[in-house]
């Protein structure tokens, strides 16, 4: 098993809240990429292709998505379910 975060690396477009947000509703959290935590290697940029990719285990049909969705600008953390230990929430800030 695999565990997903989603995420676009600019301000939220009009069609998002349409197709994410119920009804749109929701809210916008934004994150200090610089932080240690998105500097390693399960984070990818999404890929927009026209081909669609055979589904297998790689990693890279995870981190692919139709054209259409290009304006989307996804990035996706993947880890698997076996690597997480235990989830920390930093409440300083």
């Amino acid at each position: 098993e695999i565990y997903t975060l989603s995420l676009r690396d600019a301000l939220p477009i009009l069609p998002m809240w349409a197709h994410y947000a119920e009804k749109h509703h929701g809210f916008v959290i934004g994150f200090d990429t610089n932080h240690e935590w998105f500097q390693g290697p399960h984070l990818h940029r999404v890929e927009y292709t026209s081909t669609r990719p055979k589904l297998t285990a790689q990693p890279g049909v995870f981190v692919s998505k139709s054209t259409e969705w290009a304006d989307e600008r996804e990035w996706r953390l993947l880890v698997q379910l076996d690597r997480v230990t235990a989830v920390h929430v930093d409440r300083a800030d």
